[in-house]
């Protein structure tokens, strides 16, 4: 038959066992709030950098955007810059055309060594009388056009690159035997080539 003391033994048997689960549960709770609390940090932590790269994004974006808008402008201002190239450069054709329109270019012209321009416009003066057959004629000088050629050519304009000497160039105008230009009424500009003849 159990005794008093027997069922107090018991009880602080069960009290014990209780307190010991208790303790169990408790640590394993403790542990387990702490993994997640850890979690969370490391997932606080995470949120961050994903917000911090979120925000260099769009920072980036926003440099972008204005690189672009950029670029825009310097497309349009270079496209306007070519179109007005092109605008001049069709005024400055104009230009040297309209200075030519009178011009006329004799090829076969013989060159002697260290020709001068008297010489040169000896020979075009005797080409138009004799050739032309039409009388005395007045010369003034024009722009020598180079070539590459052996032969000298003479325009009034611009030069091309070449390697040649002796160049002379004439413009011949109105003359006292009466040549006329029944359609501008104005000189005409003669621009002479001469094969070239020096000795090596």
């Amino acid at each position: 038959m159990l005794t008093i003391e027997d069922i107090k033994t018991m009880l602080d048997m069960q009290q014990q066992a209780y307190r010991d689960a208790m303790e169990i549960l408790m640590k394993d709770l403790s542990s387990r709030i702490r993994q997640v609390e850890s979690s969370n940090s490391e997932l606080i932590h995470s949120l961050q950098y994903t917000q911090k790269e979120v925000e260099d994004l769009k920072a980036d974006k926003k440099t972008l955007i204005e690189e672009v808008t950029t670029l825009k402008k310097e497309l349009c201002k270079k496209s306007e810059v070519e179109d007005k190239f092109v605008q001049l450069q069709s005024r400055v054709d104009y230009q040297e055309d309209y200075s030519r329109r009178n011009n006329l270019r004799f090829d076969g012209l013989d060159e002697t060594l260290n020709e001068t321009w008297e010489e040169t416009q000896v020979k075009i003066q005797h080409l138009i009388r004799d050739k032309l057959e039409m009388g005395a004629v007045s010369t003034s000088p024009a722009a020598s056009v180079m070539t590459v050629t052996p032969a000298t050519t003479f325009a009034g304009g611009a030069a091309s690159v070449g390697a040649v000497t002796g160049i002379g160039a004439v413009a011949v105008g109105e003359a006292s035997a009466g040549v006329e230009d029944s359609q501008r009424g104005e000189g005409q500009e003669v621009a002479a080539q001469r094969k070239s003849k020096r000795k090596k």
